[in-house]
């Protein structure tokens, strides 16, 4: 659990002992299930200062899980735009290879009949 830093609407509470006291307790079913005018006033504060780190905490993670899915986006954007490029240069890598064949055959159809002229 964070520290609160500022108390300025709190004031007098040692944070510290309220933070310890919120270790000791933990979420007390029976003390969520109490009715609120019968609590005292240091279990709502408590409660309230629980329940403003849980939000705090959810926020956090809510922002992070923002970024994550924003980054998973640039990441499936990139993996298509490295995809586009490999197959681009496996049809260029096909032509090429065309065009090595087809100079192959031509050179050996140009040469070979020369060669059994000079044998």
């Amino acid at each position: 659990m964070e520290k609160i830093t500022e108390s300025s609407h709190l004031p007098n509470v040692d944070i510290a002992a309220e933070e310890r006291r919120t270790l000791k307790i933990g979420v007390n079913a029976n003390l969520l299930e109490m009715d609120p005018p019968s609590r005292p006033p240091q279990d709502k504060l408590l409660m309230t200062t629980m329940l403003l780190n849980i939000l705090e905490h959810h926020g956090r993670a809510n922002q992070r899980l923002a970024f994550l899915e924003e980054d998973l986006v640039h990441s499936r954007r990139e993996e298509e735009r490295l995809k586009a490029t490999i197959e681009a240069l496996e049809k260029e890598k096909r032509e090429m290879n065309a065009k090595v064949a087809l100079m192959e055959r031509t050179s050996m159809n140009f040469w070979k009949p020369r060669w059994k002229a000079f044998r």
